[in-house]
């Protein structure tokens, strides 16, 4: 079951499927760029990319990059789910209350507004 979850999620990525149980650098970079494109890759140590970038990840026991089917569960929902980018939500916000706001950041499909 859990090398299916981990070739579903492959699979959604375009990725060569295999028959590893867990993922490499270049699998986790892929999975963390579609469900946080926003994401720093070297503001947190490579064992915590996941953890850091995915919204609801459980905490386990073993290293991330090997995740629990309950992760895999959480990742696998996240690539359903829209996604959204921050310069195409800046067009979509009156060019007003952007020459008004001293900082604009989206985190986690929250988008934040910080006043002057």
């Amino acid at each position: 079951m859990k090398l299916e979850k981990l070739n579903e999620i492959r699979r959604k990525l375009r990725i060569e499927t295999n028959d590893k149980t867990y993922f490499n650098k270049k699998e986790v970079e892929k999975i963390v760029s579609k469900i946080n494109p926003e994401f720093k890759f070297d503001s947190v140590p490579f064992e915590k990319v996941l953890s850091s970038s995915i919204p609801g990840w459980k905490n386990q026991t073993t290293i991330e990059t090997h995740p629990s089917i309950e992760n895999l569960e959480i990742i696998t929902e996240s690539l359903k789910s829209k996604r959204y980018n921050l310069k195409r939500l800046l067009k979509l916000i009156d060019k007003e209350l952007i020459d008004m706001s001293k900082s604009v950041t989206l985190k986690n499909k929250l988008l934040v507004i910080e006043l002057k």
